[in-house]
């Protein structure tokens, strides 16, 4: 399963809630990796031929903080069924 918390604290620094649904994107968790290695983080797309529009906006973002990304295709009704438990989650609180 995934901790709704922790995705509720990736798309708060990454993206946005709404974001995340127009685009049925959503980002799963945080690969950590030994240094020199960057550390990655796992973004689930509803559509991956969306990627050529979405890709390089979500890379530039996620950029910032030090992260690679890693994209990964998921059924779009299970990206909106997370997206939509994730609502009434706050970061700290679940």
């Amino acid at each position: 399963m995934y901790a709704k918390q922790e995705i509720r604290s990736l798309i708060d620094k990454h993206l946005s809630l709404q974001w995340c649904r127009e685009n049925v994107v959503i980002p799963l968790r945080i690969e950590t990796k030994t240094p020199p290695e960057e550390s990655i983080l796992i973004i689930a797309v509803g559509n991956i031929s969306y990627l050529g529009t979405i890709g390089n906006f979500i890379q530039e973002r996620v950029k910032t903080t030090g992260l690679n990304c890693y994209f990964t295709e998921m059924l779009p009704e299970r990206i909106q069924e997370i997206l939509e438990s994730l609502s009434d989650v706050e970061v700290g609180n679940e």
